[in-house]
């Protein structure tokens, strides 16, 4: 009970001594907590004012961005139509450079020949590149359209897509004409009208200089320019003395490309002192463009004329007698040396002949050649 007693009495002295303590304390802890609400107060205002800041900064960049955005489709739109304008711009300068010489070309075939065939217009197509030079060559090749003339006489189109050729022809058109493709060439479409009113088109091959390299109507006919013939005669003299007498024969195409050349020359080897013929020869080599063949037959006659200048007043002579035939496009030539004669077969092209005549006689004469002297 004692103990009990003391105990209680310690705990109220405790309790009192506390109690006189407390109201100074409080009011410490009063004003440190008061200070730390207005400081959290602030902060809350100040977090207020930051959140504000940063919807205002967000709302300005969205604002931005959609500026940029707008800017930048407006930037992507004027940019295609720059391109577009840039495309038009350089086909219509392809289209001064490329297709002036060949619209020329076939304006000049159109009006300078008498074939029902009326040149209309060119149009640029495209232009070669590795990934599409083989396409290309088929299209050329099925629209490929001849004109069917057989000796200066016109008897109408012939179109290759119509024609049943074997495939052999087909293969070494198809590699002719990859013989002259190449990148950076332009395909152009050329427009054609006949009397009777029907249209067709064919494509045609210009270099980028503008040059024109193949059309199959221009290539495959013979040009209205006047062929050239050119005569050229000599002797070599010496114990036995060789005279010979020369003649060289072209035909363009109505493109301005080689169709056909021909060189014949005939040649004596004379005894000078008999005016007699040791040996003779009569030569004819061709030179023809692509697309284009020639042959020929040949007859050699011996005869003695009249000579004030040999023994005896005779001098022995040789004719030579020489018929070329040459044909374009898909035309063969079929030669019958013994009849003096070159059959032509074939509708898809152009053919012709022509015949030479020449003299040369041991006193150093060339009947029928009127520049010797």
């Amino acid at each position: 009970m004692r103990k009990w007693m003391t105990t209680l009495f310690t705990l109220f002295l405790t309790v009192s001594l506390l109690l006189s303590c407390a109201p100074a304390e409080i009011e410490t802890y009063e004003d440190e907590l008061a200070k730390a609400q207005a400081d959290i107060t602030a902060l809350q205002a100040r977090n207020q004012e930051l959140t504000d800041e940063i919807q205002d900064l967000n709302s300005s960049i969205e604002t931005l961005l959609q500026q940029v955005d707008e800017q930048v489709n407006d930037l992507k739109a004027l940019n295609q139509k720059l391109n577009s304008e840039i495309g038009e711009l350089n086909e219509t300068i392809k289209d001064f450079l490329i297709l002036p010489e060949l619209q020329k070309v076939a304006k000049s075939f159109s009006q300078t020949t008498s074939s029902p065939v009326t040149f209309s217009e060119v149009s640029h197509v495209t232009t070669i590149d590795s990934s599409n030079l083989n396409d290309q060559i088929d299209d050329i090749i099925e629209a490929t359209a001849t004109l069917n003339i057989d000796k200066g006489t016109f008897l109408g189109v012939s179109f290759l897509k119509d024609t049943a050729l074997p495939t052999e022809e087909l293969n070494a058109y198809r590699d002719d004409i990859a013989s002259i493709i190449a990148v950076g060439d332009y395909v152009i479409k050329v427009d054609w009208e006949m009397s009777d009113g029907t249209e067709f088109s064919t494509l045609a091959l210009v270099d980028k200089d503008g040059t024109p390299k193949f059309e199959p109507i221009l290539s495959f006919t013979p040009g209205t320019t006047q062929v050239q013939v050119k005569e050229e005669w000599g002797w070599a003299p010496s114990s036995s003395t060789d005279y010979w007498w020369q003649k060289t024969w072209s035909q363009d195409t109505a493109l301005g490309t080689n169709g056909v050349s021909v060189k014949i020359k005939l040649t004596i080897h004379c005894d000078d002192e008999t005016c007699k013929i040791i040996s003779q020869s009569l030569t004819v080599d061709f030179t023809t463009g692509l697309f284009w063949k020639a042959d020929s037959v040949k007859k050699e006659t011996k005869y003695t004329a009249p000579s004030a200048t040999c023994p005896g007043g005779v001098t022995e002579c040789k004719k030579g007698e020489v018929k070329i035939a040459w044909a374009s496009g898909f035309k063969k030539l079929k030669v019958k040396a013994k009849d003096y004669e070159i059959d032509i077969e074939g509708t898809l092209g152009c053919n012709g002949q022509k015949e030479f005549v020449m003299h040369a006689c041991c006193d150093g004469t060339y009947p029928g050649y009127t520049e010797q002297y």
